[in-house]
Parts: structure tokens; C-alpha cells; sequence
């Protein structure tokens, strides 16, 4: 099971060097009273440097001559790293090989031991742009972390970690079917998996508006707009007819034709099938309610309607099986799914 793309908007503010109310605390001086080797070998290498833009540059020169980077570790290499619960001293004077995080927080108790205020920071760091989609992508593999240091009073970000190499036409290639991939589950999941009532109004105005142009310029007749508009209707009817019930029995043709030919859903979307179903019946209940914006998880959407007992029970329970099922490896059984869509139905009214 691969867990589903996420897409989301992002807001972003450049303030970078605002040190905050915790510039002042001594906490980011302190060192453990186990790294007293690694306090020494930070003055050894500062011994000869007095300011502190000096002595981080000798630190981070020492990191990178002298060390090694690896994106993953070998399970021997994780061994001898986690020998005695002490990494850091492991990877300073044992393996001289690690990963940023082992970087960042030697760089960080570094700076520390030699009088310099420090923090240790992750997140992500570097963003890919998809030419083929026009669109930023923040993957898992951007995860990183650096450190902090505070210079003329203001924290300033400082990287230990040394460059991975590589690359070349390969890694190019390789990028760019991975683009190409990326913005086709992109697209599935904006105008399939998606797909709700603004994205089929959207759809449904673009068409008739780009019809209605035709129409105009008389560049087609109306004997070949007739076929070309039933065969719309025919679709929308498809697509209504599986996402707001099937009001149709069991034993005619048509409901055979949509539960085992190509329209059927699979077993493993029952999660966002349920949680639709209940986002549906709180807005219909609640007529006035906004649709839920693309930067509002399914969590915080179903917080906004106020629910108590029962029925707060059971949506959480609902938003929690479709977490379960798009981003772990879960999947809900046809019995799970009917037992839970009748109690929506019987609950909430």
C-alpha cells in the first residue's frame, strides 16, 4: 500500500534572524555532563580563534573535512552509533559518519562548549519545482536538520552537513519521470479523487461557456452540438448516480454494470467514501456551511460544526478510519463501511 500525495497551499514569511523572548535563556549553553570529550575537542579546535563568527567557521570547516554524510545508515554503522546511548560521541570519535541530525547536534554542543549560544532545528530544507505541473513539491526526502547560532544577537542558520555527489544525466532523467508521475497522482487526486460538487460546478461552467462560444461563431451546427451534449449528460449522469446513492436495485443491469465494471470502487477507498458521506450530511443539516478550503484537514473541518456526545464520537472515529486507510495500511472491510454509513444516516438527521 502507497500512501496518497497531500496538497495543500502554503503561506510563507522571510523573517529570518528574529531572536524572540528565549535569546535570553542560558539553556542554550548547556551541555550534557557526558560529553566532556567532545567539550575539549570543540576548545581544541577554537583554541586559536577569539570571535565567534571565527571559531563556528573552524567548527564547520573541522565537521566537513573530517566527517562524512550519509543519507541512511548501515545497520552496523547504526550499532556502533547507538553503542552505549551516546551517538554523538559515537560519530565524533568512533565512525566520523552520519546523518544531518548527527551533524547539526555536534555543530550545536560545539558551539555551546565554546561560549556560543546554539539550538538545534529540523524540518525541511530545499524545494523541487514541477515544470510539468507548475507547482512546489516538498517530498519525506527534504526532511533535515541544521543548527542556530546566535551572532550580534540574532540567531543565524548554520548547516554542518557536507554536500552529497552525484548526479548527471541519470539522476536527470530520473527527476523528470518522477515529475511526471508526481503531477499525474496530483491530478487524480485534484479531479478524481476530488472530485465534489465546486470541482464538477467548475467543470460543468467551462464546458457550457466554451459550447456557448461555439454556438456563437456558428462554427458547428446545432445536428452536431445534439449528440455532443447528450453524451455530457451521459457522464454527469454516471458520475451522480454513483456518488449520491444507488438508488437503483440490486438485480437490474445498470447497478450490475456500476458494481463490476470499471466504475467500482475499491475496497481500500471505503475510508474516503465514509468520511464524504459524512462531510455531505453535515452540510445538508447545516445549509449555510462553508465547503471545506484545500489548507483544512478533515479533522479541523469536522471540529467547526460543534458536535457533542455521539455524534462527535463517531465523526472522530470516521476521520480517524480514513487516516488510517489513505496514509497507513489499513483497509476497511464492505461490512465496516455499511455498518458505519447506516449509523451516519441514523445519527445525524
Amino acid at each position: 500500500y502507497k500512501s496518497a500525495a497531500i496538497s495543500y497551499d502554503v503561506y510563507t514569511g522571510r523573517e529570518y534572524g528574529f531572536p524572540g523572548r528565549d535569546v535570553f535563556n542560558n539553556h542554550y549553553l548547556e551541555v550534557p555532563s557526558n560529553y566532556n570529550r567532545l567539550k575539549d575537542l570543540a576548545k581544541a579546535w577554537t583554541k586559536s580563534e577569539t570571535g565567534d563568527i571565527e571559531k563556528i567557521q573552524v567548527i564547520l570547516k573541522k565537521l566537513n573535512r573530517e566527517y562524512s554524510y550519509a543519507y541512511t545508515l548501515s545497520e552496523d554503522e547504526k550499532k556502533i552509533l547507538e553503542y552505549g546511548d551516546d551517538p554523538i560521541n559515537n560519530f565524533l570519535f568512533k565512525t566520523k559518519k552520519g546523518t544531518c541530525e548527527h551533524f547539526a547536534t555536534a555543530l550545536t554542543l560545539m558551539a555551546r562548549s565554546v561560549g556560543i549560544k546554539a539550538r538545534f532545528v529540523t524540518g525541511f530544507m530545499g524545494v523541487k519545482y514541477n515544470s510539468l505541473g507548475k507547482y512546489y513539491t516538498v517530498t519525506a526526502s527534504m526532511a533535515h536538520a541544521w543548527s542556530e547560532v546566535l551572532i550580534n544577537g540574532s540567531f543565524v542558520t548554520v548547516d554542518a552537513t557536507p554536500p552529497l555527489r552525484g548526479g548527471g544525466n541519470s539522476k536527470r532523467q530520473r527527476d523528470f519521470f518522477r515529475m511526471f508521475k508526481d503531477t499525474l497522482e496530483l491530478r487524480w487526486h485534484m479531479y478524481i479523487m476530488d472530485f465534489d460538487e465546486s470541482v464538477q460546478f467548475e467543470i460543468k461552467t467551462a464546458v457550457f461557456n466554451e459550447l456557448k462560444k461555439i454556438i456563437i461563431s456558428k462554427k458547428i451546427t446545432y445536428y452536431f452540438l445534439l449528440p455532443v451534449i447528450l453524451f455530457l449528460l451521459l457522464i454527469i449522469s454516471f458520475v451522480l448516480i454513483k456518488k449520491r446513492g444507488r438508488n437503483l436495485k440490486k438485480t437490474s443491469r445498470v447497478y450490475n454494470l456500476f458494481n463490476r465494471g470499471l466504475l467500482k470502487k475499491r475496497p481500500s477507498k471505503y475510508g474516503y467514501m465514509l468520511y464524504k458521506k459524512l462531510e455531505n450530511r453535515l452540510r445538508i443539516i447545516n445549509s449555510n456551511f462553508p465547503s471545506r478550503s484545500k489548507n483544512c484537514t478533515p479533522l479541523e473541518y469536522i471540529n467547526l460544526f460543534s458536535l457533542t456526545g455521539k455524534q462527535s464520537e463517531l465523526a472522530k472515529e470516521i476521520v480517524n478510519l480514513y487516516y488510517a486507510e489513505r496514509f497507513g495500511k489499513e483497509k476497511i472491510s464492505l461490512s465496516d463501511y455499511k455498518k458505519y454509513k447506516s449509523q451516519i444516516k441514523n445519527s445525524y438527521i
